[in-house]
């Protein structure tokens, strides 16, 4: 509950969308690229074969004892797309990820879920899991084939990449665990009510006034307060979810 809380105050005040960037150094890829396409070296590019993002995939790199290399990405990215045709095509890296590892792509726009919780790594963002699911290093941006490269052989060398530990614009991992009071949870609690009754967008429905995703938790906290009674939380949940709707793409789903 406290995680629902705290998370809650903190989108709130985050609603400007998530860049799709070129930073050096980190990232991962999204969208096909095209049949029979050439590298830039005139060989022909071999499909590469994305896995899906399932309790299956994991169990199968447990069992053969691979990596897996998770592709954060978005059809409107285009740096996501950039990075499937150069860097994910790329010769040697091709061969490292089918040597000991599962390449595994997601449309974020599909998955909110991975969505909410890489978010803070761009699109494309990549992320490498050890065979027994443990995170081993997430990077943001575009990386290029070399540098990628570089980091598959860190992995496979040492079980995790060294530069991991110092990605750019981390959230900081350490956690209070000590529980909060009744008190300090309601405080939390009416800070949260405060910080979405001042971003609602009333016109747009959502929260936030410019460019914004529909994050599940906004929804969800208006919903309950609609539940213990709230009219006017009952009247925006509806008009935003309906608002929300509409951005669905009806044939191949997304945003």
């Amino acid at each position: 509950m406290l995680r629902r809380f705290v998370f809650a105050a903190g989108v709130v005040a985050v609603f400007a969308a998530t860049g799709c960037g070129a930073t050096a150094g980190v990232g991962a890829g999204s969208g096909a690229h095209a049949p029979g396409h050439a590298t830039p070296e005139g060989a022909p590019r071999e499909p590469l074969a994305w896995a899906d993002f399932t309790p299956e995939t994991f169990a199968r790199a447990k069992r053969e004892r691979r990596f897996i290399v998770l592709d954060g990405s978005a059809e409107w990215c285009h740096w996501c797309h950039v990075m499937e045709a150069t860097t994910y095509h790329d010769a040697t890296v091709a061969q490292l990820l089918r040597d000991r590892f599962i390449a595994v792509k997601v449309d974020v726009d599909a998955r909110p879920d991975i969505e909410e919780r890489y978010g803070d790594y761009g699109w494309p963002a990549t992320v490498i899991f050890s065979p027994d699911a443990e995170e081993l290093g997430k990077y943001k941006g575009y990386i290029e084939p070399e540098r990628f490269a570089e980091i598959l052989r860190d992995v496979i060398a040492n079980g995790a990449s060294s530069s991991s530990r110092a990605t750019p614009n981390a959230p900081d991992a350490k956690i209070d665990a000590r529980p909060l009071s009744e008190e300090h949870l309601a405080w939390i609690a009416r800070m949260t009510e405060l910080e979405l009754d001042e971003l609602y967008d009333a016109e747009q429905g959502g929260w936030g006034k410019w460019q914004k995703a529909p994050l599940m938790w906004n929804n969800a906290w208006t919903l309950t307060r609609a539940k213990a009674g709230d009219a006017e939380a009952r009247a925006r949940a509806i008009f935003t979810l309906s608002q929300q709707r509409a951005l669905i793409d009806p044939v191949w789903g997304g945003i």
